[in-house]
């Protein structure tokens, strides 16, 4: 239990934690995309592979040297957080602001826990058996945010940022 405490170091926000703009206009609309796409671009490295991929080395080969490595995928999911929290956000995409929030949190939570792996298996397999159901919330929080921004596709141009998030579009084919 005092472990599941010490990984469990974030709250799950409420609206009431976001900066929620009462008034806005499209620019703020533009911004607000924008700002939010720039922040996930800003943090994706390219360098961390997937942390199951790691978490698979560390059991499988006793590679414990690529702990680090979770490390920084979980201060990536932190970083997100909260930058994203400090976003300003217009009142009409708050939910959507919060379940991505939210989402990071609970992948960094994911993460948190795969480090011990080694300490204490335990409390990294409860995690881990959450992870799936995690990163497809933050996909879906993702796809929510592209379908909130669709009828202002004629804000944008192809050079905003905010064009990043055609590929949560629900018709857009992935495989996760």
């Amino acid at each position: 239990v005092d472990s599941l405490d010490e990984v469990l170091d974030f709250k799950i926000l409420e609206i009431t934690d976001l900066d929620i703009m009462e008034e806005w206009d499209d620019q703020d609309i533009v911004n607000y995309a924008n700002t939010v796409a720039a922040t996930i671009i800003r943090h994706n490295d390219e360098n961390v592979e997937n942390e199951l991929l790691v978490l698979n080395d560390i059991l499988l080969r006793n590679n414990t040297d690529r702990i680090p490595e979770l490390e920084a995928s979980a201060q990536i999911y932190k970083n997100l957080a909260e930058d994203t929290q400090k976003i300003p956000v217009p009142q009409i995409f708050a939910k959507q602001h919060l379940d991505l929030i939210n989402s990071y949190q609970a992948l960094q939570s994911d993460v948190s826990a795969m480090i011990e792996i080694v300490e204490d298996p335990l409390l990294s397999f409860v995690y881990i058996k959450h992870y799936p159901t995690d990163l497809e919330g933050l996909m879906l929080s993702l796809e929510n945010i592209y379908l909130a921004l669709e009828e202002y596709t004629d804000l944008f141009t192809i050079e905003d940022p905010a064009v990043l998030f055609v590929n949560f579009s629900p018709d857009y084919k992935r495989n996760y």
